[in-house]
């Protein structure tokens, strides 16, 4: 029989990465929300080969001291909360401390900060299992650099997708950070050419224009509603809008990229009879309420949150959506096309008149020639003159047909006739 035993800590530290750390796109979320928990106001994610090669993250937050650089390494290190209590008022992306530490026991990961008080900053690294610390020139704030992520564990290396598969989900991540921080200004460089750019003026229309286009605009139903548990607004997309899958629907609470199902089904109850079977809205719901209301703490990696009053959350969310769609006609419009093109007006022709009397006749002959020859020649042979013979006398008539019932009558009338030849030779 197996005995209980501690697990080494460095596959403590493996477990729960794979807990907080499934993808590309993972660590980029947690080293964003460390940057904005730090009061950054520009933020660089730099990727390469889909970000399994290699992670950059910039910023020009307020840094971290030297001799604390160590200790943010330590599993559950944060500066984010001091007590259980602490957990139902949170006020930063951030509080479990276990992003830094995760990313460490699976990549080979180097942190470069200074602190705007310390006259050069200092890097951090992992040499044979222990951690360095060596001075070095950088800017204000923080930078970490990801390689080589799953290097050490080779089945999550194995499921993860194609390197533009991997790509494409850290730009999605990225985008939706940038939408749930207006103030922040994102660059996103990808294989070394930029791909993301956002002003962080503060206005989220600015950024949705920016992220999905200017042509958009017209598209767009803005909304802010005011309850007794906090706020609501953001953009709520037409029809036009809707897409094939959820992708379009971007739900922010107290600034953090959430996933709850009570927002979205009042958000698609909301839509019901607008959009067609399997269409989903395009919504960007950013929802402001007190954090002892939500809980935060359900999963390792913060997407999944839970309202203490849901089914009024609910009821609230939906009465907000139908408010704001009802101020906008989402009904199809009908486009008044011209369906003949404009021209100019035809030129009256005037035809010729002719006089029918007997000397325009030729005339007219000559024209035909000219112009229907063939039709002229097959009309003249058809008219062409022909003999008319005089009806004969009634008495030769009836001899004939008299002719015709008797052959002695036939017989008389030919020794007759050959008579009268003999007698016109003579």
């Amino acid at each position: 029989m197996t005995r209980i035993k501690i697990l080494p800590q460095e596959v403590a530290h493996k477990i729960a990465a794979g807990e907080v750390i499934e993808r590309p796109a993972s660590v980029i979320k947690e080293l964003a929300e460390n940057s904005i928990d730090a009061q950054s106001t520009q933020i660089t994610l730099e990727i390469r080969n889909g970000g399994i090669e290699l992670i950059r993250v910039q910023d020009n937050g307020i840094g971290i001291a030297k001799d604390e650089l160590e200790l943010a390494f330590q599993p559950h290190a944060t500066s984010k909360i001091s007590n259980a209590e602490d957990l139902f008022s949170l006020y930063t992306l951030g509080f479990r401390g276990e992003a830094l530490p995760s990313m460490a026991s699976i990549s080979k990961l180097t942190l470069y900060s200074r602190p705007s008080y310390q006259e050069h900053g200092y890097k951090i690294y992992q040499k044979s299992g222990e951690f360095v610390v060596e001075p070095v020139g950088t800017p204000e704030g923080t930078t970490v650099v990801v390689e080589d992520l799953f290097y050490n564990v080779p089945a999550r290396l194995k499921f993860l997708k194609s390197a533009a598969t991997e790509r494409r989900r850290v730009l999605d991540m990225a985008t939706r950070l940038a939408l749930a921080h207006p103030h922040v200004a994102f660059r996103v460089i990808a294989e070394g050419k930029p791909v993301l750019s956002t002003p962080g003026n503060g206005r989220l229309l600015d950024t949705i224009l920016l992220v999905e286009g200017k042509n958009i605009a017209p598209e767009l139903i803005k909304f802010n509603n005011e309850f007794a548990w906090g706020q609501v607004q953001g953009y709520l997309g037409s029809a036009r809008l809707a897409k094939g899958n959820r992708s379009g629907e971007v739900f922010v609470m107290n600034g953090r990229v959430v996933y709850n199902e009570t927002i979205r089904s009042a958000l698609e109850k909301a839509y019901e009879g607008l959009l067609k079977g399997r269409m989903f809205p395009w919504a960007v719901v950013a929802i402001e309420l007190n954090p002892e209301l939500v809980d935060c703490n359900v999963h390792p990696a913060k997407e999944e949150i839970r309202f203490a009053e849901e089914q009024i959350l609910f009821s609230d969310l939906i009465q907000a959506f139908r408010s704001a769609l009802r101020e906008r006609n989402l009904a199809p419009k009908v486009e008044k096309r011209e369906i003949f093109a404009k021209t100019s007006p035809k030129t009256a022709v005037v035809q010729e008149q002719l006089q029918w009397a007997p000397q325009t006749w030729e005339h007219v002959d000559k024209v035909l020639r000219e112009y229907r020859p063939e039709r002229t020649r097959d009309t003249e042979a058809a008219f062409a003159p022909t003999t008319i013979m005089e009806p004969k006398p009634k008495a030769e008539v009836v001899q004939e047909e008299k002719a015709e019932l008797d052959p002695n009558v036939e017989a008389e009338q030919t020794e007759s006739g050959l008579e009268e030849t003999r007698n016109m030779l003579i």
